[in-house]
């Protein structure tokens, strides 16, 4: 949740400062219920900031390996990313919600 809120003030600063970022939420089912995503998208459609609510999946396995898959994503710009071994159904979870937040803001992402 606080990621989510720094997330979403600097991305505030952001369009304050004239640069066009945008945010888009999305969500997929993870190993121990929903997770959710939100992402922040550049002028230039590039993902700058992916923040992950995986509070129900299990602390030491898929909460250790959702910032991971995140974090992976982001820095490849593409959702062909490798998954986390013993945490597959909480990374394939934040691939698809990261796949949804990219459709509902029409952004074209290696992978989709």
């Amino acid at each position: 949740m606080k990621k989510a809120l720094i997330l979403t003030l600097s991305a505030l600063l952001l369009v304050g400062c004239g640069n066009k970022t945008n945010t888009y939420d999305g969500k997929s089912e993870g190993y121990g219920g929903e997770i959710t995503v939100q992402i922040a998208v550049d002028k230039d459609g590039k993902v700058t900031e992916i923040s992950v609510d995986a509070a129900n999946e299990t602390p030491a396995i898929g909460g250790e390996a959702a910032p991971k898959i995140a974090e992976s994503i982001k820095e490849k710009q593409s959702l062909n990313v490798d998954t986390v071994s013993g945490a597959t159904v909480t990374s394939k979870a934040v691939i698809e919600a990261t796949r949804d937040a990219l459709k509902k803001g029409n952004v074209t992402f290696d992978g989709m």
